[in-house]
């Protein structure tokens, strides 16, 4: 099980999986340093267990209808028709080099830039870890069996 510990002292946050509880001890597995640390549940000032990751889709499909509306309504404002810079009468020659774009292109475009920044924005702020927060006293300590007739002890977290 996937654990956040955070110290009471310092700003020390430790993230890993919680191995174990022994008296008034918690042992858990970092995950960045890759060793074990044993603290006191004294110490503690949270406790949290990972919920795992958003997908991300929720928040994805709602920034992209909003972007895609967005990227409409400025499409559609800001959309003109082509003025042709060679019609008037001048002295030399002109290349005309600019794009020409109907309006529902350019609605169609602005609605698929829109959609598409604000989707992925959407995405970003959805896909990371959720944690939820676990009283320091439903901590349990257990046993229970294995394989071949042993008995294995285990830390159970009530929330």
């Amino acid at each position: 099980m996937a654990v956040r510990i955070t110290w009471r002292e310092g700003r020390w946050t430790l993230i890993g999986n919680l191995r174990a509880v022994r008296g008034d001890t918690a042992v858990a597995y970092d995950t960045a340093t890759g060793t074990e640390t044993a603290v006191p549940l004294a110490w503690l000032r949270s406790l949290e267990v990972s919920q795992g990751r958003g997908t991300g889709i929720t928040l994805a499909v709602l920034g992209a209808a909003a972007g895609g509306a967005a990227g409409v309504l400025l499409a559609r404002t800001l959309w003109r028709p082509h003025e042709d810079p060679c019609s008037t009468p001048q002295v030399g020659i002109c290349i005309d080099l600019s794009v020409h774009l109907n309006r529902e292109a350019t609605t169609f475009l602005g609605g698929l830039a829109g959609a598409l920044v604000l989707g992925l924005v959407g995405h970003s702020f959805d896909a990371v870890e959720h944690w939820e927060s676990v009283p320091l006293d439903r901590l349990r300590v257990g046993l229970a069996p294995l394989r071949a007739g042993r008995l294995g002890l285990g830390a159970a977290v009530g929330f």
